[in-house]
């Protein structure tokens, strides 16, 4: 089975700031509590929170296709460790 990769379309309110990879530690893996949601919904969303966009590095949906959002930039999903870990929510 090959893994759908889509880097998602997505316009920032801001300037996203790059990760830098030798000082990533950690993997916080987050659920959306949520019966379907799609990368522009969970966008608007946290936009609506005042944050630049989507706070995941990735997003991978329940069909397994995997959505590149902040990539390799810094996260908005865990306040004190973003600037040290990637982020993904399923």
């Amino acid at each position: 089975m090959l893994v759908k990769v889509v880097t998602a379309n997505l316009e920032w309110k801001e300037k996203l700031t790059s990760l830098k990879a030798e000082e990533v530690r950690y993997i916080i893996l987050h659920h959306a509590a949520v019966k379907e949601a799609s990368v522009e919904a969970i966008h608007r969303s946290h936009i609506g929170r005042g944050w630049a966009g989507i706070g995941y590095n990735e997003y991978i949906r329940k069909d397994g296709t995997v959505y590149i959002c902040r990539g390799d930039n810094v996260g908005a999903h865990t306040k004190g460790w973003n600037d040290k870990s990637y982020g993904i929510c399923v």
